[in-house]
């Protein structure tokens, strides 16, 4: 489904695109890191390392028009 991590790279949080943000404060979620990979199918893919409502950490997974490509 993602790049492999090797190909992963990290991201300032105030790099993501707006549609990613968008998408998840809509959840309600707390972002804590970011990470960036490149899909030949894709485009940009980001790995999204964030804090729920209840504080448990997840990782999310979402292309860069902010779609959520895990649950």
């Amino acid at each position: 489904l993602f790049v492999p991590l090797s190909g992963t790279f990290s991201l300032e949080v105030h790099n993501l695109p707006e549609a990613v943000i968008d998408e998840l404060s809509c959840e309600g979620a707390l972002i804590k890191e970011a990470f960036i990979a490149y899909s030949r199918s894709e485009g940009k893919l980001y790995k999204v390392i964030i804090l729920s409502s209840d504080f448990h950490e997840q990782a999310v997974f979402l292309n860069e028009r902010g779609n959520i490509l895990n649950r």
